[in-house]
Order: structure tokens, then C-alpha cells, then sequence
């Protein structure tokens, strides 16, 4: 089994605010920023896919294949009473705890990497299990791609952020009786 991992398009959203699962519009860029995507994945011919249920995972998921399945596993960090805020707005007492340990402590009213990291195994371990489906897409957001490398290369979750993970990011995981082959 293939399974794509893509991060959406870029968004309409200033790079300065913290958007998390907040439902926000693509970018005026989508079309071409799409077939950028679209180009990588030329091979692929009607493949399985499963998208994150935000608008800007779906637009970009309903291009690539002909029955698209959301999944609320594959929905970003939640950023609780941060979200739509600007980065610099949230008081330091807030920001600085997190940053110190994004893994296991949780924006205000919000949920911490190892949180999403746990849903997004959830997710890999029936997709693993149940799917003979030669080719799987995964339409998603950095912080859920960035969490299945980390478990597919054993990198310690702390580290995730060492991944780079751009708007339309695609990689491709081959996986041999169950042990993962990452191509990006």
C-alpha cells in the first residue's frame, strides 16, 4: 500500500494568526498552487482518499479522487481561545508555557501535539489494518503530518517542528508488511 500524505494549499489568512481547526477560505493562489499538488501525484489513478473536514482540505481532496471520506482524526491542533488570534496578541504567561512544551501542554481551552498525535495514530492503525487499497490519499494540515512521520520515522515528538511540512507538501509512504518507506 501508497499512502500520500499532502498538506492543503496556502490559505487566506496573514501568516501572523494562529488558525488551527478555525475553518478559513484558500488562498487566491489555489488553482495553481492545486496543479503544483496535482503534478506530484500525476501516477495515481483514482485512489482513496480521506480528508481532514476543513474547506481548505476539502477543496483540494474532491480534485484528486472521486469519493473523498472526511475524518475528524485528520483535523489540525486545536488552538482552543487562541485561534483566529494574532501570534503576538497572546499574552507571553499563555504562549511561553507551550512553547516550552507544545507536546504535552494545551493552548487555553485547546489540546496539546501528544493529544493530536494520539487521534492521528488512532487514525493510522485502522487505515493500516483495514485497507487493501493500493493507494490511500491523506489531505491534512502540518501538525497532523508532521505527528505520522515523527511515528513512522521514530522521531521523538518534541522534534516535530525540524520537519518541514509548506502548503501543498506531498510525501509518499510505502509501506512493506507494515514497516513504512518514506519518500519525500
Amino acid at each position: 500500500m501508497e499512502i500520500y500524505l499532502i498538506r492543503h494549499t496556502r490559505v487566506a489568512v496573514p501568516k501572523s494568526v494562529c488558525y488551527g481547526q478555525s475553518d478559513v477560505p484558500v488562498a487566491d493562489t489555489f488553482d495553481s498552487d492545486k496543479e503544483s499538488v496535482l503534478s506530484k501525484l500525476s501516477r495515481l489513478k483514482n485512489p482513496l482518499v480521506y480528508s481532514s473536514p476543513a474547506s481548505r482540505c476539502r477543496v483540494l481532496a474532491d480534485c484528486l479522487g472521486d469519493t473523498v471520506q472526511t475524518d475528524e482524526r485528520l483535523q489540525e491542533l486545536h488552538f482552543g481561545r487562541w485561534e483566529m488570534q494574532p501570534w503576538e496578541a497572546i499574552s507571553p504567561a499563555e504562549l511561553n508555557p507551550w512553547m516550552d512544551d507544545f507536546v504535552h501542554v494545551s493552548p487555553p481551552d485547546g489540546e496539546s501535539f501528544a493529544q493530536l498525535h494520539h487521534r492521528c495514530l488512532d487514525f493510522w492503525a485502522e487505515l493500516i489494518q483495514a485497507n487493501s487499497q493500493d493507494a490511500v490519499v491523506l489531505v491534512t494540515h502540518a501538525g497532523v503530518i508532521r505527528s505520522l512521520l515523527c511515528h513512522c520515522l521514530g522521531v521523538p515528538l518534541a522534534n516535530a517542528f525540524r520537519l518541514a511540512v509548506d502548503y501543498g507538501f506531498v510525501c509518499r509512504i510505502r509501506c512493506l508488511d507494515g514497516v513504512p518507506v518514506i519518500q519525500f
